[in-house]
């Protein structure tokens, strides 16, 4: 089937493409017409906007050896100083979590996902370093700084901050029209009251 020459008359351009892909090509449509919207009202603003929000859009692999007792966590720790044992071998005999099946590595993931304790003894490591128990809930954590990937402005992440942004404007104008309405019932309410 020929691509249409213009896509602006109302689905007259669908009339050449066979009907079971209709539905397919009209959201095809839809999702362009949305990025070229997207586009053109945030694509100056994309730079700026990651530049602000570089630190946040990095992304980690780190290990970690989750433990119900805090001297298993010491004695785990003091080993791996002692360059006893291997990270992973130690991930896979005492983790209590899922992670004991990949070794304790987790990610990569965006550095704001973990949790904020997991977060903060992150951003205190370089690559390679051991952080020492720290404790979460009821769990004793230890913690290895595997990798730190960089946010690179690439066309995945630039369509992120796009629909980011959009979605940002968005719930701003929800939040104005709401605070509108529940003035307006407010003050008909007033009205009915008063009358």
């Amino acid at each position: 089937c020929e691509p249409p020459a213009s896509l602006d008359s109302e689905e007259q351009w669908l009339m050449g493409a066979p009907e079971s892909s209709h539905s397919a090509l009209r959201e095809r449509y839809k999702a362009l017409k949305m990025q070229k919207f997207l586009e053109r009202q945030y694509g100056d603003q994309v730079e700026p906007y990651f530049l602000q929000r570089r630190a946040d859009l990095e992304q980690v692999v780190y290990g970690v050896i989750r433990v119900e007792s805090q001297g298993i966590a010491e004695e785990l720790y003091l080993s791996l100083l002692d360059e006893e044992h291997d990270f992973g071998a130690l991930a896979e005999q005492y983790s209590t979590g899922e992670e004991r099946y990949t070794r304790g590595l987790v990610g990569p993931m965006v550095v704001t996902q973990p949790h904020p304790q997991i977060r903060k003894a992150l951003s205190t490591l370089k690559v390679g370093e051991l952080h020492g128990p720290i404790r979460l809930d009821r769990w004793f954590l230890l913690l290895k700084l595997e990798h730190r990937l960089t946010a690179r402005l690439d066309e995945a992440q630039r369509q992120k901050l796009l629909q980011e942004m959009f979605e940002q404007d968005l719930d701003q104008q929800l939040q104005v029209q709401l605070a509108e309405l529940l003035d307006n019932q407010s003050e008909d309410k007033e009205q009915i009251t008063g009358a």
